[in-house]
């Protein structure tokens, strides 16, 4: 193993001369009403006596929106003028802001850096970091519900993973609940305890498998997320690629999916740049099983993950189980996700009904009492849908698995005529969503039986006519292509999966809900 070359430390926050308040907020208001989380900085501020409890608190938090609540934050700090440009800084780095820090630091007039990547790959980095730190911060586990955001920092819930022996066995690994846990044991396994000098691991490629709703691209954005938020100092620069929407070489990918476009810095030059520091960047490669065999004819990400090209680079790619097994033999480690336990699922649950602690109690008392549905929410998507679909019916759970999945289903519908002005009677949909319904339920039992999951928006206009709108506008589709995973239809895909085993038929033949 090769020793680790020093790396650059980084930019301290030092004013040579007197800089208030005041002109940091000034210089950075735009970056701080975006970006600050003030739940978790007021407490902080009050702490130190930086503002005043309970006045100043009730002032930001009587803001509605998140920005609201960074406006009124920075407003309080302005006129009290108490808290030095060094003690903002120094609360937002010990509250996992670290990401906001180091943008202060990287534009402040007044600091200093010593030696580090070029001001253009700073910018990438900082683009990146604003990108994780705001976008990826939030999921969106029920595409159809827009406004339905969660957090990643207040609901992300520790989920169990396994090692692979080498030998085809895996074993629990309780130490490792999050993917960001990974690097931090290979980071303790590469200490010399002896010379306490870091060797670098050789450990780079891992493949991370798990089953739909499993919590693979929820753990990927939270690794993402993590890094943005400095808890993931190892690595410099971080990519985070979805297979889904790859189209082309990696080094283009980076600039379709993740940077703006009026980027300063050339692809030739970033490439340059991650050729010149392998060892400090990673790649999450999330869904390779989503790869499209159009991309797979043009693109060279199997040969990232293979160690063809970039080959010190980091790889960190997820898949389904049994898919994609000769592209990622090579990989030097391999987990599996096998969702939550029993104390995380209620965890999560209390997590989800934050504001309401009577109705967590009473719906985890309620699926004890259920041994179907407390079995399945141990998958993270599963015990979403359960709280939503309690939330829905005047909490009370649905009897069985197929029960829920017709539930959300017909959930999601609902929420589609709502939003549309397309009138029912009662809980009876009009013969076009009927009909839509029975097209996705079509399409999403042909999926299942030809392992495909996405499909041409072209031709499914061309099959299904003039329901292929309503099937279209139903779920959020790509702009090119229809996925069966990881949109709304992956509720038709498990629905069609987990339930014709009891009936033995596609759910477009199921009876109930108007569907034929």
């Amino acid at each position: 193993m090769a020793l680790s070359k020093p790396s650059s430390p980084d930019p301290v926050y030092t004013p040579d001369t007197p800089e208030t308040i005041e002109d940091l907020i000034t210089n950075n208001y735009t970056l701080l009403r975006k970006r600050l989380q003030v739940e978790k900085l007021i407490p902080h501020f009050i702490e130190r006596r930086l503002l005043d409890f309970p006045e100043d608190k009730q002032v930001a938090m009587s803001k509605t929106t998140a920005p609201g609540k960074a406006e009124a934050l920075l407003e309080l700090l302005t006129q009290k003028g108490t808290c030095t440009p060094e003690e903002f800084v120094e609360i937002l780095e010990k509250q996992d802001h670290q990401h906001v820090a180091d943008q202060l630091k990287r534009t402040s007039t007044h600091s200093k850096t010593t030696k580090g990547p070029s001001d253009l790959t700073g910018d990438v980095i900082d683009c990146l970091k604003d990108l994780y730190a705001t976008e990826y911060a939030h999921v969106r586990p029920l595409p159809w519900c827009e406004d339905f955001n969660l957090h990643l920092g207040e609901v992300y819930t520790n989920l169990q993973l396994q090692c692979s022996d080498g030998r085809g066995r895996f074993q629990d690994t309780d130490t490792i609940v999050s993917l960001a846990d990974i690097y931090s044991t290979i980071a303790s396994e590469g200490i010399d305890e002896s010379s306490q000098v870091n060797v670098r691991s050789e450990v780079r490629k891992i493949r991370v498998e798990g089953d739909p709703g499993i919590g693979k691209s929820c753990s990927c954005q939270k690794l993402a997320y993590d890094w943005a938020s400095g808890k993931l100092d190892r690595f410099k620069v971080v990519f985070f690629l979805e297979m889904r929407h790859l189209a082309g070489k990696i080094r283009d990918e980076i600039f379709e999916q993740l940077l703006p476009k009026d980027t300063k810095m050339p692809p030739d030059q970033l490439w340059s740049y991650i050729q010149e520091n392998q060892d400090d960047v990673l790649f999450i490669l999330d869904g390779l099983d989503e790869l499209s065999q159009a991309a797979r004819e043009v693109t060279d990400v199997v040969d990232l993950i293979q160690g063809k090209i970039i080959s010190k680079c980091h790889v960190l790619v997820t898949s389904r189980p049994y898919h994609c097994v000769k592209d990622l033999e090579k990989c030097h480690q391999f987990y599996k996700i096998v969702g939550y336990s029993e104390e995380n699922s209620e965890m999560f649950i209390h997590k989800y009904f934050s504001n309401s602690p009577e109705s967590a109690s009473k719906l985890v008392k309620q699926l004890d009492s259920n041994s179907n549905l407390s079995e399945i929410a141990l998958n993270p998507l599963n015990n979403v849908l359960i709280c939503v679909v309690w939330e829905d019916n005047n909490k009370e759970l649905p009897s069985s698995k197929d029960e829920l999945y017709r539930d959300i289903v017909h959930s999601v519908a609902k929420r589609f005529c709502t939003k549309k002005d397309i009138p029912m009677e009662g809980n009876k949909f009009p013969p076009t969503i009927e009909e839509a319904l029975r097209g996705l339920g079509k399409l999403s039992w042909e999926g299942l039986e030809q392992e495909q999951l996405q499909f041409n928006i072209d031709e499914i206009r061309e099959n299904y006519g003039i329901t292929a709108d309503n099937m279209l506008n139903i779920g959020p589709p790509d702009k090119r292509l229809f996925f069966l995973q990881n949109q709304t239809h992956l509720l038709l895909r498990l629905s069609a999966q987990n339930v014709s085993g009891i009936h033995g038929r596609p759910l477009y033949q199921w009876p109930g809900h108007g569907w034929k």
